[in-house]
């Protein structure tokens, strides 16, 4: 320990007296002292996890392991950023087919943790010296054999480098959804109760939706018999009920084709937005009912809103049968 700076890697206690048992307090000093030349140590923020838990601090221990989890991924995708920026320097100066920014992957190469670059850099750069440091051929000399090998050498070589820039960008994209999808939902495993308030959040957009495009009009029966039927063409000929379905479904009979429907599957918003949100559950709605993209704006929200909110009921409730089964790993 130096200055104001902590080592805390290695550093191990059995137990914490006194106020500092709060966890807020004990991951602002962590913070201090959680790595060292660029690369992060968990082992500070498992060593207190640990302590706390054993002490009876349970909420504690979660907020500690959580802002583990959070900063070891914040480094891990600091580092790939760190991998395209250094692939892309070199290959901006591999392209201009001599050495003329080298200067340029130096400085690139300086803002890498050191841990980082002496695993990232050297199997680059001596390929780049290699084949680039040498020099031009003169403009007017034939190649040779030797020049034309190096010519698909260096191609191969800038092939390589896109290869690790776009390979950096997709794993970049992946881990920072991966990272938002497992903070946000279940707080990285440990708070898994979070993925009910996403499901319940999602099913209130669809109840809200799903109401208003059934005032608007907008809904039918789920049925080819019955859109077919002659009492139905009726009711939806030309718009000339505002709420076909709602007509269809109630009321007296009668040639008109009103409450032809009224023994079929009563249709109810929120049991809808159940039916689409959460995976299998079914109550009938969904195979029941269907909205129409042509009846009016509510109508043509909710037929696209449906497929959106069913591929986000599936990531939320999957994550949270995950985390509760132990499937995501919470220690």
């Amino acid at each position: 320990m130096g200055g104001e700076r902590l080592t805390l890697d290695g550093f191990v206690y059995e137990r914490i007296s006194g106020a500092f048992t709060d966890a807020k307090q004990r991951i602002e000093w962590l913070s201090r002292g959680n790595g060292w030349r660029g690369e992060f140590h968990p082992q500070p923020y498992e060593q207190l996890g640990r302590v706390l838990g054993e002490m009876g601090h349970a909420e504690g221990r979660r907020m500690v392991l959580m802002e583990r989890d959070r900063l070891q991924r914040k480094v891990d995708r600091a580092w790939l950023r760190h991998r395209r920026r250094f692939a892309a320097a070199l290959l901006l100066a591999s392209l201009k087919e001599n050495s003329e920014h080298a200067g340029q992957v130096v400085l690139v190469k300086t803002s890498m943790p050191s841990v980082l670059a002496e695993e990232l850099a050297p199997p680059w750069t001596e390929r780049f010296d290699s084949l680039y440091l040498p020099g031009p051929r003169p403009a007017d000399a034939p190649p040779t054999l030797s020049e034309i090998t190096m010519f698909y050498a260096r191609r191969q070589f800038r092939n390589d480098l896109r290869g690790e820039v776009v390979a950096a960008r997709w794993r970049l994209f992946w881990n920072n959804f991966k990272d938002q999808a497992l903070r946000r939902l279940l707080g990285y495993g440990y708070a898994p109760v979070r993925s009910l308030g996403w499901a319940a959040g999602l099913i209130g957009v669809g109840w809200v939706v799903a109401h208003m495009a059934w005032v608007e009009g907008s809904f039918a029966p789920n049925s080819d018999v019955i859109v077919d039927s002659a009492g139905w063409q009726v009711l939806a000929r030309d718009g000339a009920v505002k709420n076909p379905a709602e007509v269809w479904s109630a009321g007296p009979k009668s040639d008109t084709g009103q409450g032809q429907g009224m023994d079929y599957e009563a249709f109810h918003a929120l049991a809808y937005a159940v039916d689409v949100v959460v995976p299998l559950v079914v109550l009938g709605q969904e195979a029941a009912w269907a909205p129409s993209k042509d009846r009016g704006d509510w109508g043509w929200h909710l037929w696209y809103l449906r497929w959106l909110l069913t591929i986000a009921g599936w990531v939320v409730t999957g994550f949270g049968a995950a985390a509760v089964t132990g499937l995501i790993r919470r220690d």
